[in-house]
């Protein structure tokens, strides 16, 4: 950008003092006078396009060199994320790809990956999620299940459309984290709610039952303080059921099986 600014200074300077020299001196048609302007001329001439082809070069030259440095901050930031990083042009439909997204889609390291790879390993398509991204309020988020030759993996994919400031869409950018270990440590907690409430419910029912047959006096009758020590346990053993159907509530939640009904 700076570049840009000293070309156009230069040359706007150039410009505007060539009429002031060409015309200087100026004889009359035909005079020595006019004839040497006419040199003078065709030489300030040559030196304006000469210095400002020299200077165009430097300028340019320093222009390429901050872009390729910016160019490798950016690719060993990328290259060195915790998470997985793909970002797709859609000017030449080419994919950037860091080592990290590499490992998670393929681990053999000698081949390259392709955008077409990618597309079927994940099972998704650039120009639809550039769609789909477009329509949506903020980043889109996916689940990805991604079976490889030893094992699976679950990927949790943030999405988002890469944008110039003129509004135009440039591309795409996603990222992905490796959940598979949070996803089976969810797994193993549902279980583990689920069946300790089912072995908990179990008893608990037949307290119950036992506790109600106490109750009704089949098997003798109850003094009144018996009758009040009863009405306790059977308090406690109902708020028991309930904390141990809460669980199993939770635990459908989780696991996408509960039913809501709304009442009103």
């Amino acid at each position: 950008v700076h570049g840009y600014k000293n070309i156009s200074k230069t040359v706007r300077g150039m410009v505007l003092n060539y009429p002031d020299r060409l015309f200087m001196g100026r004889g009359k048609k035909g005079s020595v006078d006019e004839i040497r302007h006419e040199d003078a001329g065709d030489e300030f001439y040559k030196d304006f396009i000469k210095n400002l082809a020299n200077q165009s070069s430097e300028i340019f030259t320093r222009l390429k060199k901050a872009i390729s440095s910016q160019r490798e901050k950016l690719q060993f930031i990328i290259d060195n994320l915790p998470d997985g990083v793909i970002m797709y042009d859609a000017n030449d439909d080419s994919i950037l790809i860091n080592p990290r997204a590499k490992m998670m889609i393929d681990r053999r390291k000698t081949r390259e990956i392709e955008k077409e790879d990618i597309e079927k390993r994940l099972h998704l398509n650039f120009s639809s999620l550039q769609k789909e991204a477009l329509e949506s309020d903020g980043p889109l988020i996916k689940e990805i299940k991604l079976q490889r030759l030893t094992d699976e993996i679950i990927l949790d994919a943030n999405i988002a459309n890469i944008v110039n400031p003129d509004g135009l869409i440039q591309g795409l950018v996603m990222v992905f984290r490796d959940v598979t270990a949070e996803r089976k440590l969810e797994q193993l907690k549902r279980e583990f709610i689920s069946n300790v409430s089912h072995e908990l419910r179990t008893p608990a029912a037949v307290i119950k039952e036992f506790i109600s047959i106490l109750n009704d006096e089949i098997g003798g009758p109850l003094t009144e303080e018996q009758k009040e020590y009863i009405e306790i346990m059977n308090n406690n053993i109902e708020r028991l059921l309930r904390l141990i159907e809460n669980l199993l509530n939770i635990s459908r939640a989780e696991a996408g099986t509960l039913k809501l009904r709304k009442d009103w």
